[in-house]
């Protein structure tokens, strides 16, 4: 009886050291938040357009536009709205799907300052 109740026991352990060690194998990705802003606009024929502008950090609405406006030829900006988490999901599918315009946003690249000799 000893000895069955000291096999169990060491399967029981063996078990248990294998779970312990395929969760520390596997690495857990942790989720960043996509704040989504969507863009309506005019184009140059006068036809609305939509856009999306995905970013992982919280812009100012004037720093987005700007953004747009440099980078993705945005004209006339009418409407910028901030989508909930949930709407941001959805229209990403919606768009990615469709073939829309989305796009990521890019943190300038800053250039190092020259140092002067005083």
């Amino acid at each position: 009886m000893k000895k069955l109740t000291k096999s169990i026991a060491i399967i029981l352990g063996l078990g248990l050291i294998s779970i312990t060690a395929t969760n520390a194998a596997t690495a857990k990705k942790s989720h960043i938040p996509e704040i989504c802003y969507l863009f309506k606009s005019q184009g140059l024929l006068g036809e609305w357009e939509e856009q999306i502008l995905i970013s992982k950090k919280k812009l100012a609405y004037k720093q987005a536009a700007a953004y747009m406006q440099k980078n993705h030829g945005m004209s006339e900006i009418y409407d910028i709205e901030e989508l909930s988490d949930i709407e941001c999901a959805v229209s990403v599918d919606t768009y990615d799907k469709e073939s829309l315009d989305t796009f990521y946003y890019k943190e300038p690249k800053v250039k190092p300052k020259a140092k002067t000799k005083a």
